[in-house]
């Protein structure tokens, strides 16, 4: 048996294993590689789309982006005078959730190391007045002073709305905190083998 079938016949084995949940199984993080030759890329879809892309980048490269959007973007002249005119519907900046760098206002030093590296990924989405239905946004992809979706960088980062839920449903059916480090690290032991 090769070890691509191999791989195939474990992974079949995770997602069938009534012990691991399959929002969890179907998340095989792998590190990032080049999203582009080029950074940064610039790409255009419909408008209704974008917030789809955003969490599908996130999910993929196992990262968060959170809205950096400077707030006189917001601010909007009532009365309509003064000032250059409109040119954008919505102006958004998104950056990677490692950005900037920890500056500890404690003379004391901490147990636990900043997550922030300095990681310059980030991405803008405009949707100008002159095309409505669709936006444009501009992706810086490369991120800097971490490598996403390898286990130390995965350590780092937060925990998604769905493992907080799968955690929830967990402790509602009765399990306590050693019974689920147990369930996720018979989990881990099955991803190990399909990697392997």
């Amino acid at each position: 048996m090769s070890a691509l079938q191999n791989s195939n016949s474990e992974l079949n084995v995770l997602e069938q294993s009534p012990l691991v949940d399959q929002s969890f199984s179907t998340k095989l993080h792998v590190p990032a590689t080049d999203f582009a030759e080029e950074c940064p890329v610039t790409l255009s879809m419909p408008t209704d789309q974008w917030e789809n892309w955003k969490t599908d980048q996130e999910r993929k490269f196992a990262c968060k982006f959170h809205d950096q959007t400077p707030k006189y973007t917001y601010r909007r002249k009532t009365n309509g005078t003064g000032g250059r005119p409109a040119t954008n519907i919505f102006y958004r900046v998104f950056r990677c959730h490692r950005r900037g760098h920890y500056q500890s206002q404690a003379k004391q030093r901490k147990a636990a190391t900043s997550i922030r590296c300095g990681c310059e990924a980030m991405f803008t989405v405009t949707c100008k007045k002159s095309s409505p239905d669709m936006v444009q946004i501009k992706y810086h992809w490369r991120h800097t002073g971490h490598q996403p979706g390898t286990p130390s960088d995965l350590a780092k980062t937060p925990i998604d709305k769905e493992a907080r839920e799968w955690i929830r449903q967990r402790v509602e059916e009765g399990m306590d905190w050693r019974g689920i480090k147990q369930l996720l690290k018979t989990e881990q032991e099955i991803m190990f083998k399909v990697w392997e």
